[in-house]
């Protein structure tokens, strides 16, 4: 029985239209593409390092690439201390959902946040498990923007006050966040001071005075005369819907994103 020949195909063509074999495909010189049009390739994709994460030490392994786009992980890996010489690293303060969190932002450069997706506002309305879970949420940003600044990392702080913009712009806020937001940061810290102006823009004297007895009065006087050279504006009274302030996000992000912020 005699065989057909065999015939090693290069190009399949259709009409007007060519496929040609990739091996044949020149290569495109990339140099000059604009950055944001790059796409970025693990160049080891093989290497790995390990996290312990919390009490319990919960493990996770994660690409060394990705780790060391902080610089206090890729000072650490490539150190001759124990985490050099193991490649792992110990976060005792930090829960496997925050690291997750941080984990995500460092693969995919945004933040997942379940308040932003499509559907939630209508579910969320007269709904207790939705109030609870969007406070986890808002808790969690907040606890990143805190370990962003502990790793001195202001691309994880930026992204997240970025992301809790777009919250409160879409669905408002929580009083219980904005007292987490109090006790759990210092005076003078970029979340704090954006949070605050944020929140006492949004409402007039008399409506934050009716809060007394809700949150504490320490938290309702930085309401009342935050920030202090607006504190004129804000006697006068009327709604804060008249009072613009200088809520601008901007102005509270780290030097090297403010150039890309249009809020």
């Amino acid at each position: 029985m005699s065989q057909e020949p065999v015939v090693e195909i290069n190009s399949v063509e259709k009409g007007e239209a060519k496929v040609e074999n990739s091996q044949d495909t020149p290569s495109v010189d990339k140099s000059k593409l604009p950055q944001e049009f790059q796409l970025q390739f693990l160049k080891e994709p093989d290497a790995f390092v390990k996290f312990f994460i919390g009490k319990e030490e919960k493990t996770f392994t994660v690409h060394r690439e990705i780790a060391c786009k902080v610089p206090v992980f890729a000072k650490a890996f490539e150190s001759e201390f124990i985490e050099g010489q193991m490649q792992t690293y110990r976060l005792d303060n930090v829960c496997e959902n925050l690291f997750r969190l941080l984990m995500h932002f460092l693969y995919r450069d945004d933040l997942p946040a379940m308040q932003l997706k499509k559907g939630w506002k209508e579910w969320s309305e007269d709904n207790d498990l939705a109030t609870s879970l969007a406070k986890e949420e808002d808790r969690n940003l907040v606890d990143l923007w805190i370990l962003g600044d502990r790793l001195c990392y202001p691309p994880i702080q930026d992204c997240t006050l970025k992301t809790m913009k777009s919250m409160l712009d879409d669905d408002g806020w929580y009083y219980s966040t904005l007292e987490y937001v109090h006790t759990s940061t210092t005076k003078g810290s970029r979340l704090r001071e954006w949070y605050f102006e944020q929140a006492s823009s949004d409402y007039s004297v008399k409506e934050i005075l009716l809060l007394r007895g809700d949150i504490p009065d320490e938290i309702l006087l930085d309401l009342v005369t935050y920030p202090a050279e607006n504190v004129e504006e804000k006697g006068k009274g009327g709604e804060y819907s008249d009072y613009e302030g200088s809520i601008t996000l901007s102005n509270f992000l780290s030097d090297d994103d403010r150039s890309r912020c249009s809020w």
